[in-house]
């Protein structure tokens, strides 16, 4: 069992190898992707947001070292062209708008073509149709022939947006916006609030721009599910008492900063979360034998 921390590090750092850097930044990353993938973005609405990353944090970073941010500097720092820099430092785009969807351009046509609605309302579609009649397969081709309708329907079931009817053969809209199912603007932004402060507390603490803040975790592996589920319980157990103790003194303190009439502009977040999954087996080691049975590791600060 390992204690991993980064809390305490804070102070100038040599340049870290690219590799650890890079192995880091994909770790962090393939969760990301997993979200955006499943709720339907493109690689070039993510280029767009990645770009106004880079430029909001180029622009910091210089201003942090008492540095011009100018449009050459941030372009200098960040390697996104001084055109983008420029478009993105004066009126961000709207990463929708990059990156072209074509199940979203089905699912626009379906609802707005006068030729596809009925009523007021999209029409169920026959799933193929022949002689030129309206069905899914012509509207798709009606959008991309690039594309195959098949390929359109399978994106367009997997995010939610329609149902098939496979015995009947027909297609209907499911949702009434190009908007996963199950989707949740409140918990989009738990994830994004949650999230985004327990990176930046990590990163504080490795670049050492602050002094440092906690951010620590347990790991433990070789344990059944019945051990991984007794740990969750007690995870949130731990978690109640936290707020418990938190949450009163907050309110209190708050009331008394505006008692005293202090300025009151920091914000804060405390966390805790509570992850399992199989072991991760590498490729290279999966052909070796089964390990000894090793002693008891210490705790360990990482």
């Amino acid at each position: 069992m390992k204690t991993n921390a980064t809390e305490g590090r804070a102070g100038a750092l040599p340049a870290e190898p690219g590799n650890a850097v890079f192995g880091a930044a994909l770790a962090v990353l393939v969760p990301l992707a997993r979200l955006l993938v499943a709720r339907g973005l493109k690689f070039g609405q993510v280029e767009e947001l990645l770009k106004q990353a880079f430029v909001q944090a180029g622009s910091a970073e210089l201003e942090r070292n008492g540095l011009d941010t100018n449009v050459s500097q941030i372009s200098i720092t960040t390697g996104i062209h001084r055109k983008d820099v420029k478009r993105l430092l004066e009126s961000p785009s709207d990463p929708a708008v990059h990156g072209r969807s074509f199940a979203a351009e089905v699912f626009t046509r379906w609802v707005s073509d006068p030729h596809y609605r009925y009523r007021g309302k999209p029409r169920v579609l026959p799933q193929r149709a022949s002689g030129g009649e309206r069905s899914f397969e012509s509207l798709a081709r009606s959008v991309s022939t690039d594309v195959h309708p098949k390929t359109l329907l399978d994106e367009l079931r997997r995010l939610g947006i329609v149902e098939l009817d496979e015995q009947a053969q027909t297609v209907r809209i499911a949702a009434g916006s190009f908007v996963p199912s199950k989707d949740s603007a409140r918990m989009f932004a738990l994830l994004g609030g949650n999230v985004g402060d327990h990176l930046q507390a990590a990163v504080s603490n490795v670049i050492g721009d602050r002094a440092p803040l906690l951010e620590q975790a347990v790991f433990a592996d070789e344990l059944s599910d019945e051990s991984v589920q007794l740990a969750h319980e007690i995870a949130r157990e731990t978690w109640h008492a936290t707020l418990q103790a938190l949450a009163p003194m907050l309110e209190k303190r708050i009331a008394a900063d505006r008692a005293a009439k202090r300025r009151a502009d920091r914000r804060l977040r405390v966390g805790m979360y509570f992850y399992s999954d199989l072991k991760a087996t590498p490729v290279a080691m999966a052909a070796k034998p089964p390990r000894k049975a090793r002693k008891p590791a210490k705790a360990q600060r990482g």
